[in-house]
């Protein structure tokens, strides 16, 4: 054809007989491109001419394989971008053998690129390599994967430089990024390894590994006729599976055990700097990781975004110097993930972990059933000398060190707040001061000493639906003065001995609704107005061990209990005996407590105005319907209009 070429591309392939058309590229570039070469001795793309300047190869987002993916007789400056080169050998720079020779050659490997070197063979001649520098070349390999794969009993490296009988011609390979140098061997009698080197007549290689991940031997050769130097391989950096040769270690640099938690299985050893101090991350937004939480606290928006950190590391905070503070512009989502986040004191005086001035939303990925059993907790303690333990015992606190003070809105969704100060100590899991809210829908909250949650003076609120709440020596919740409103229906509260699940020694125009909840042990509720009239308490459900109240006059309307409320009871309702309702009319909800333990339970008056027996009806129609229907005579007794 006459019009081989159109404006520099090629119109399509074909065997264009020799001779008749001669043209010298200087640049071929391979865009998206295919390239399969079947058969023993083939080359995807091969480099020829005779021509001593470099010619330009780019190759992106291409795929080539042939026995010699790459083959070049003739100089070049190539760029592998995001591209797969397989064969024998992925890229042969050859020696001046009928052409010039590749001599000079820069090759740069990037962007996840992917070069494999696969040998089948069995010989001893068929040592090969998936890179092979005849001539000295420099080679970058950044972000990208070089693989020398030994399937038979013939030997494959990832790096051959083998300069013959050329004099002072130097090599320089340099492997930096995320990349992975892997030197695999699939039989026993087969054999593979990172380089092999054979430089002559006065030149030199220098192979530089400053980063990335390394699977196999460093240098294991063929024969007894060559060895790596210690100065033709430096390492400066990576990850290795398996112990690096001191003498390939470059000065200044030390093998350590891997320290990355995600690698260090797969690739137990690290080079480092000698004065090598890792940085510990413990929190992550996004992809984005941060050594304190602190640090990610600070790096969150201010315009109220909620951005959700999560924890990847146990933290311990100085809680008297570098607490965490959320600040008023701030919406914080925190996965606790299972791990720790501990506050220690180094001063007895009043302190928090945590003060919240935003919005905090508190979440542990691991606590499945929301209840605080994950592995992800909140813990502060007061004393000086605490130091958190796993088994903690009793430890000796101090005044007001909370795990989290509030004074803007903290939601409790699951995982676990943990306050072991003791002896006396007025420290919370939270405390909540002036208008600040406190929404519990689960997870744990646990204090050694004090109230887990208490609501402070103010004109916050209380909001409980869920959760596990217990206090070691106190009362699970304790609610101020103020004009704070508490709300409860739902959650479990649990108190110690003669304590138990609530207190309130509220005032002023303070208020507490419980609809719901189970409150074990002794849950006290308060009026210290002495103002009876006030009605700022009332409890129309729940679950109570025992109940005292003090100035609230009549306030219960619902509920079960273990122990007598009588005297508390709103008029229009009455404590019945769980034991006195017959089977026939006894609720679901009845007989669960029932099984629990509980004996009353407390309800609206019932006015009744039939009965059969002993049986009492609050309709005719209801005693009419309890009649029996075999026609047995049967007495209704009016005994209310």
């Amino acid at each position: 054809e006459d019009k081989f070429f159109d404006g520099g591309f090629l119109t399509e392939w074909k065997r264009v007989p020799a001779g008749k058309y001669n043209y010298l590229f200087d640049t071929v570039t391979l865009d998206n491109v295919e390239i399969t070469s079947n058969g023993s001795n083939t080359s995807g793309l091969a480099i020829g001419g005779s021509q001593s300047s470099a010619a330009t190869v780019n190759i992106k987002d291409s795929s080539i394989e042939a026995t010699y993916a790459i083959n070049a007789f003739n100089p070049i400056n190539a760029t592998i971008d995001n591209s797969k080169l397989e064969g024998w050998t992925a890229l042969f720079l050859r020696l001046h053998d009928g052409s010039v020779g590749s001599h000079g050659s820069v090759v740069n490997i990037e962007n996840g690129s992917v070069l494999t070197g696969k040998n089948p063979y069995n010989g001893a001649s068929d040592n090969f390599a998936t890179v092979i520098v005849n001539e000295g070349a420099t080679i970058n390999v950044k972000d990208s994967t070089v693989i020398a794969n030994a399937n038979s009993s013939a030997s494959q490296h990832v790096f051959r430089v083998q300069n013959m009988d050329v004099a002072n011609y130097n090599t320089a390979i340099t492997v930096s990024g995320n990349s992975q140098i892997s030197a695999l061997s699939n039989q026993e009698t087969s054999s593979a390894a990172m380089a092999y080197v054979d430089v002559r007549n006065g030149g030199s290689c220098l192979i530089k590994f400053t980063d990335g991940q390394y699977s196999g031997s460093i240098a294991k050769y063929w024969g007894t006729a060559t060895t790596l130097d210690s100065d033709q391989i430096e390492l400066t950096g990576g990850i290795y599976s398996e112990t690096p040769d001191a003498s390939f270690v470059a000065d200044g640099y030390k093998v350590i055990a891997n320290d990355d938690a995600a690698t260090k299985e797969a690739y137990p050893y690290k080079v480092v700097p000698n004065d090598y101090n890792p940085k510990t991350y413990v929190a992550q937004i996004g992809e984005t990781k941060y050594e304190t939480l602190a640090a990610a606290v600070k790096a969150v928006p201010t315009d109220k975004t909620e951005t959700t950190i999560v924890m990847i590391g146990d933290e311990t905070v100085d809680v008297a110097n570098a607490p965490i503070e959320i600040a008023s512009t701030k919406n914080v989502k925190l996965d606790l993930a299972g791990f720790k986040v501990v506050g220690q004191c180094s001063s007895g005086t009043t302190s928090a972990l945590i003060t919240n001035k935003g919005t905090l939303t508190i979440v542990d990925s691991t606590d499945a059933d929301k209840n605080g059993t994950g592995s992800g907790m909140i813990v502060a303690g007061a004393d000086p000398t605490w130091k958190y333990d796993d088994e903690s015992g009793s430890f000796a606190g101090s005044y007001a060190s909370n795990a989290i003070r509030n004074e803007g809105t903290i939601n409790m969704v699951s995982g676990l707040i943990k306050n072991v100060s003791n002896e006396g100590s007025a420290a919370y899991a939270i405390d909540n001061y002036t208008s600040g809210i406190v929404n519990v829908s689960g997870g744990a909250l646990e204090t050694a000493y004090a109230a887990a949650i208490r609501m402070f003076y103010g004109t916050g609120s209380l909001n409980i639906n869920g959760g596990v709440l217990t206090s070691g020596q106190r009362n699970a919740v304790q609610v101020m003065g103020g004009s704070s409103v508490t709300t409860i229906t739902g959650g479990k509260f649990n108190g110690a001995e003669g304590y138990g699940g609530f207190t309130t020694y509220y005032g002023d125009t303070a208020t507490v609704s419980i609809s719901g909840g189970e409150f074990n042990g002794v849950s006290y509720l308060y009026n210290k107005t002495a103002d009876v009239s006030a009605e700022l308490v009332s409890v129309s459900g729940g679950r109570f061990d025992k109940l005292i109240s003090y100035n609230n006059g009549k306030f219960v309307t619902g509920g079960y209990y273990k122990q007598s409320v009588s005297d508390f009871v709103a008029e229009g309702y009455e404590q019945v005996a769980l034991a006195d309702i017959a089977a026939a009319d006894l609720t679901a909800e009845d007989s669960a407590a029932i099984e629990a333990g509980y004996v009353y339970k407390i309800g609206e008056v019932k006015t009744y105005v039939a009965q059969i027996g002993e049986t009492k009806y609050e309709t005719l129609a209801a005693a009419v319907k309890a009649v029996p229907t075999d026609k047995t005579e049967t007495t209704i007794v009016m005994i209310g209009d």
